[in-house]
């Protein structure tokens, strides 16, 4: 039985829903086995357990949050971008 484990940062119920259909789709066509052979562990870690480049997760996105936040000064409004991870 063929198993695909993920090691991610948080993610909601619909992400880890399209996660298992896409990988388990995408593997069975590749291995050309079927679908209902494979299993898929999704193992989840808050973002202050994940390192990257030195630094955690955690830590990377509160400076990314910090880029987007502009303050025009000419009327004083904040405007807040969201970012796509």
């Amino acid at each position: 039985m063929p198993t695909i484990k993920l090691e991610t940062a948080k993610l909601s119920k619909e992400q880890k829903k399209e996660l298992i259909h896409e990988l388990t789709e995408v593997a069975a066509k590749i291995t050309k086995v079927s679908k209902s052979a494979f299993t898929v562990l999704i193992e989840e870690y808050p973002d202050e357990n994940i390192g990257v480049a030195g630094d955690t997760l955690e830590h990377i996105k509160e400076k990314i949050k910090k880029r987007y936040l502009c303050k025009n000064l000419s009327n004083g409004k904040q405007y807040l971008f969201k970012s796509v991870s």
